[in-house]
Order: structure tokens, then C-alpha cells, then sequence
């Protein structure tokens, strides 16, 4: 036996097919029964073989589109948004523009084996991707892949195949049971800091609770227009904190890190808001809602009008407010618009549950429940990285099984 390197290129062993998309505004093309496989369905699926898809088209679109059905067996590669997911047709399918399939032309050539070496390519084909938007494999530099095939006189071994694709089958499926319990250990986590939280914050368990509007805790707004002109400063007195800012490295709970920032004068003249330290600021307006971010500011500072700003009331700890919210999903706030925001009105009426002490808000109680629940966020963070960790370890296995059943094979 020798092992011997086949571009996906050559036409003695494989065609290369391209897919594209029916026209989407003729309603005729879509809703058949035809299986019509995108990156998405690819990444949803992310199992050994495809047989669904998001949506299905008709014979129609079939016949006046240039995709074409590929066999049962063939190798189906994302090659752009991303490139890199793999599959094998597990029933005779078509797919877009943003796929590519190797389709056999060998019966000594198993779809089982060349899923595995398709795999073992990926990151050679990343690599060849090219693109502003996005990166993109060509069709020519997919071609230029070479695949390992174990020949036996003269004629790819199916036998060898046949025993390495087992071997891999059972290794790959060892590392999914082990995703698979790893996943579920960091959903617990999860479930388990909520479940705390809703217990810890219902007023039934907890006598010295009451449910107070927000809009009598806090002083809530949206934040100012930031003209672009006065945007890039870093040294000026305030900062002014945009959405995005809120994803800056180090400012997962409070904002430490700012990219703009503007002085008393540029406050005179923009008529800008300054919010004290402790205030509590989320995104008000479009996508960034589902985000479900929330930051507290560490000194003075301004935001801009995609934010709103919960300032608390002195008898209100900052840190106690920010818990509350974090089991609270601010989309329950938004407006169903197609463009979602959330008013100041729905925001003041919320009922949110206040230790109290002589019927006034309980400071230090509250400042003593912040540091419980962020001892016990810790406790469940620390268990969720660990659990990432091993989901890194797993992958790491799977690429040098990978590596070791093709690479040192040669």
C-alpha cells in the first residue's frame, strides 16, 4: 500500500460542483421538496451527514437556477461565510453559492473516508480564502487541495479506508460525548446562577423585601448626540461612552476603558448629561438590545443616545441594582418595532425587589446581597471557563487524531 496526495482537482477522481441561489421574489422556486443546503444549515446541522435544510425548493427552481442536484455520498464544504464546515449529502440535495461539493467519480473512493480528509484540510483552505467582507475559497484554489488516498496496486484501497474511517468514527463520536456532557456542565452553571438569582430577589422568600417601581430608585434617561467632530479624544475629563464600548476588553462589569472622551467646555456646549459613578447604562436601541449588556459607569462620565442610564438614588446600591438586572432580559423591554427600542416610560414602571429597613431602602443589606451574589457568579464563572477549557482540549484532540491519521501517514 502507498499513501499518494489527489488534488480535489483532478478530473480523474472527482468533479468539483458549484450551487447557487433561485430567484427568492418567484414564490414558485420555494417550499418543494427538494433539500437546498446553505453555510447556515451546515453549522446548524454540524453532523457527519446532511439531509436538512432551512428551506426547500421546488423542481421549478431546480430547473431555472444553476445549481444542480448532487448524488448521495458527496462532500459538501462551506466556502465562504465561513469557509471550513463539512458534511456528506446523506440524500440526493442541491445547495448555494456559498458551498461547494467534491462529488466522487470512483466507486474505490468511500464518502465516509474523504469526509474525514476533506476535515483534515480545513485549515488549508482558510488559509487560500480570500475577501474584504468576507473570506472566500475559489473554485480553482479548492481545486489545488490535495486529499491523501491510501492506493493499493494502482487503485485507491477501500479496505484501508474502510479501517481508518471506522477508527475515526469512533475517536470523533468519543469527543462529541464529550462536548456534549462539557456543554451541558456549562448550561447548568448557567442555570444554576439563575436559579439563585430568582430565589434570592422574589419577594415571597424574603420578608424585608418590597417591590418598588424603578423610576423611584433611579433618575432614568437616554443619553446625548455625539457629534463626530468632538469623537477620538482620550485625555479630556469625561468620558463618553458608546454601545460598542461596553465590549472593550475590561469592561465586562464596570466601564474602565474608554476610546472618546470630552471636557466641561465641550458639556456646556453639546448640553451633554454627565451621570455619576455607579450608574447603570445599556443599549436602548436596535440589535444591540438582544445583547442583553449591562455596564456600570466607574467614574462620571457621558453615553451616548443608542444608551440609557439607570442613576441610582443614594439609597440605592449601585452593585445590588446591577445583580438585580443581571437574570433580566432586556429585550422584555423593547418595543416589537422593526427597528426595536425601549422606552423611558416601561423602564420607570418596572417593579424591581428592595431590602428594607424602617420603610427606606436597606443600603448596607443591599451592599451585603451584591457581594454574595458576585462570590456566587464567581463560583459559576469559574466553573464554565473550566468547562471551556476542556471544549478547547477536545478540539485540540480531534485535530491531532486528525493530524495523525493523515499527515503521518505520508
Amino acid at each position: 500500500m502507498e499513501w499518494i496526495k489527489v488534488k480535489i482537482g483532478d478530473r480523474k477522481y472527482f468533479h468539483l460542483e458549484t450551487g447557487s441561489t433561485p430567484s427568492t421574489s418567484e414564490k414558485s422556486y420555494w417550499g418543494g421538496d427538494i433539500v437546498w443546503v446553505t453555510p447556515k444549515d451546515l453549522g446548524k446541522s454540524k453532523q457527519k451527514e446532511i439531509r436538512k435544510s432551512e428551506r426547500m425548493i421546488t423542481k421549478e427552481g431546480l430547473a431555472k437556477s444553476s445549481t444542480s442536484l448532487i448524488p448521495q455520498g458527496a462532500i459538501i464544504i462551506s466556502t465562504r461565510a465561513p469557509i471550513g464546515y463539512v458534511a456528506i449529502a446523506g440524500v440526493e440535495l442541491c445547495f448555494n453559492q456559498g458551498c461547494k461539493a467534491i462529488v466522487s467519480k470512483n466507486t474505490l473512493l468511500l464518502s465516509d473516508y474523504l469526509y474525514y480528509a476533506t476535515l483534515s484540510v480545513v485549515s488549508e483552505m482558510k488559509k487560500l480564502g480570500k475577501g474584504a467582507t468576507f473570506a472566500e475559497i475559489s473554485k480553482a484554489k479548492l481545486e489545488s487541495i490535495e486529499l491523501l488516498i491510501p492506493f493499493k496496486d494502482g487503485k485507491p484501497d477501500l479496505a484501508e479506508q474502510k479501517r481508518i474511517a471506522k477508527k475515526l468514527d469512533c475517536l470523533f463520536m468519543m469527543t462529541e460525548q464529550g462536548e456534549g456532557k462539557t456543554k451541558r456542565g456549562i448550561s447548568l452553571a448557567g442555570d444554576l446562577f439563575g436559579s439563585y438569582l430568582n430565589n434570592l430577589f422574589d419577594v415571597k422568600n424574603q420578608e424585608e423585601f418590597q417591590e418598588i417601581k424603578l423610576g423611584s430608585l433611579c433618575a432614568i434617561a437616554g443619553g446625548s448626540g455625539f457629534p463626530h467632530s468632538h469623537q477620538g479624544r482620550k485625555t479630556e475629563k469625561y468620558p463618553f461612552y458608546k454601545v460598542g464600548d461596553m465590549n472593550t476588553e475590561g469592561n465586562e462589569v464596570y466601564m474602565i476603558k474608554h476610546n472618546h472622551s470630552i471636557s466641561d467646555e465641550d458639556v456646556k456646549n453639546l448640553k451633554v448629561r454627565i451621570y455619576p459613578a455607579g450608574t447603570i447604562i445599556f443599549p436602548k436601541i436596535g440589535g444591540a438590545i438582544a445583547t442583553n449588556k449591562k455596564r456600570i459607569l466607574s467614574v462620571p462620565s457621558a453615553v451616548d443616545n443608542n444608551v440609557m442610564a439607570l442613576a441610582p438614588n443614594k439609597d440605592v446600591c449601585p452593585e445590588y441594582l446591577y445583580s438585580y438586572f443581571l437574570n433580566f432580559n432586556l429585550s422584555d423591554w423593547a418595543n416589537k418595532a422593526a427597528l426595536p427600542s425601549i422606552r423611558k416610560s416601561d423602564v420607570e414602571k418596572t417593579l424591581v425587589p428592595i431590602p428594607m429597613k424602617d420603610k427606606n431602602p436597606n443600603y448596607s443589606l443591599q451592599k451585603q446581597l451584591a457581594e454574595n451574589i458576585k462570590t456566587f457568579q464567581e463560583k459559576t464563572l469559574s466553573v464554565s471557563h473550566l468547562s471551556k477549557k476542556s471544549l478547547e482540549t477536545l478540539g485540540r484532540f480531534r485535530q491531532s487524531v486528525l493530524s495523525d491519521a493523515f499527515f503521518h501517514s505520508t
